[in-house]
């Protein structure tokens, strides 16, 4: 693969903006301090992981209050048309703490989307206390999400990629990638773009 296509989806003010600046070690998306939306439309970075090149689409969240609860169809669709392809994979990003919007926004996705999204799916658990295992398994909801993710699902703690030390920041983009070559592989390099191109 030349690159690798990567769109960081999940509910608004989650932290998925701040996840891309984790992968890139620099602020190359605007967050902010307090929740809310900041990213009105899509954007993106590329990034080199272990020598492979990653594209990292910022994107606008679910089920945004100022938006009347709409989905980000369409800022998804406008950078498939953009690049002419689909995405090699996405970065389902939740906050541990709660639980009922991420399996809202999970159902969401599968009904705008596709059930086939679902395999192309890494379920990152943000602002993790403790292990990845040990959250999964206080949580019903999540260890649903993670089964049907076919149980790919790391953690992070992306509040600012600044207080993260290099060494683990590193570690998990690799283990990132890793996954990310897992499911391209699964799919014979096929990009996911069902979904994406209707309505354009």
């Amino acid at each position: 693969m030349d690159k690798y296509r990567i769109a960081i989806i999940g509910k608004t003010g989650v932290g998925k903006s701040s996840l891309g600046n984790y992968m890139a070690g620099d602020d190359v998306f605007m967050v902010q301090d307090i929740s809310g939306r900041v990213t009105k439309q899509f954007s993106r970075t590329q990034v080199d992981i272990g020598g492979r090149k990653l594209v990292i689409y910022d994107t606008v969240g679910f089920y945004d209050s100022k938006e009347g609860n709409s989905l980000p169809a369409d800022d998804l669709r406008k950078a498939c048309k953009d690049e002419g392809e689909g995405f090699h994979a996405f970065l389902y990003l939740v906050n541990t703490q709660a639980e009922q919007d991420a399996i809202r926004t999970f159902r969401a996705i599968k009904k705008k989307h596709g059930d086939g999204i679902v395999s192309y799916i890494i379920l990152v658990l943000n602002r993790v206390q403790g292990s990845v295992k040990t959250s999964l398994k206080e949580s019903n909801e999540l260890n649903r999400i993670h089964i049907s993710a076919g149980r790919r699902t790391i953690g992070v703690r992306c509040r600012s990629w600044k207080a993260v030390h290099k060494t683990e920041r590193d570690e998990t983009c690799q283990t990132i990638l890793r996954l990310v070559q897992h499911i391209s592989h699964a799919h014979n390099n096929e990009p996911y773009r069902k979904g994406f191109f209707k309505m354009m």
